[in-house]
């Protein structure tokens, strides 16, 4: 796998020699290539205890514009005057949806934070649902139409506490989430690259070669992450395209 990784980044002209390889192998260095590509945020997702400092963020930014209203927690009871029971209040943090008892149902497919009547929701999907008092998450007496920062903090540590207790859960999701939407990514790109590629060459021959030139664009990602810059991971999508051709005008003349 090795000599295959490092020719995939580094040496277009000699891709074309793998292509008797077996699709056990090429599906092999796919998976391989999409465990390189997750492992940062496997590391970060892994690592993270409780809300993240961008999660924190976005809770204060979206609170006023998003849960506030006349609604209130008053004894523990969620308190919601009839003119505003079927107003929407949500917002959308990562893979969370944190919202009031009138979330659209739409929007409840990932994992869900709800204030519901008597206390708060936290699900996953439909799949997992677990319950917490108001009153057990420092809530028993909260404005939503207070934005003051201590009742914003005040709601942020009602949300840490949940997700902290709920890691299992929401990492496990997340991961799947992550793997299952770089599968695809990869698939989408070395289809791509194949699909693209004008040529009289079988198509499953050009799709074992589109599988290894697909190292160009997953080490982009990698660098595209690290230097927070989209540019880098288009400048890999272009390579690809190019290690593509390099690679198939070598198979021609072999």
């Amino acid at each position: 796998m090795y000599n295959r990784f490092k020719t995939g980044l580094l040496k277009p002209s000699e891709i074309g020699k793998y292509f008797k390889d077996s699709w056990l192998r090429v599906w092999a260095y796919f998976f391989m290539l999409v465990l390189i590509q997750i492992l940062p945020f496997t590391v970060f997702v892994m690592v993270q205890d409780g809300l993240s400092v961008d999660e924190y963020q976005t809770i204060e930014s979206s609170f006023r514009e998003h849960l506030s209203g006349n609604h209130s927690i008053q004894n523990g009871l969620l308190v919601i005057p009839s003119e505003s029971l079927n107003e929407p209040r949500y917002f959308v943090m990562d893979a969370y949806t944190i919202g009031i008892i009138n979330t659209p149902s739409q929007q409840l497919s990932g994992l869900n934070i709800t204030f519901i009547d008597e206390g708060v929701r936290f699900s996953v999907s439909t799949l997992y649902r677990k319950y917490y008092s108001y009153e057990s998450l420092g809530l028993h007496d909260f404005e939503f139409n207070d934005y003051s920062t201590l009742n914003v903090q005040k709601f942020m540590r009602a949300i840490n506490t949940i997700v902290k207790d709920n890691q299992v859960f929401s990492k496990g999701f997340s991961l799947g989430v992550l793997i299952a939407s770089t599968v695809i990514e990869l698939l989408f790109i070395s289809f791509l690259a194949s699909s693209f590629t004008f040529t009289i060459i079988p198509f499953k021959v050009r799709y074992k070669i589109a599988v290894y030139v697909s190292t160009v664009y997953v080490i982009g990602s990698l660098f595209a992450l690290v230097l927070y810059t989209s540019l880098i991971q288009l400048i890999g999508m272009i390579a690809v395209i190019v290690y593509m051709r390099i690679a198939l005008s070598k198979l021609m003349v072999l």
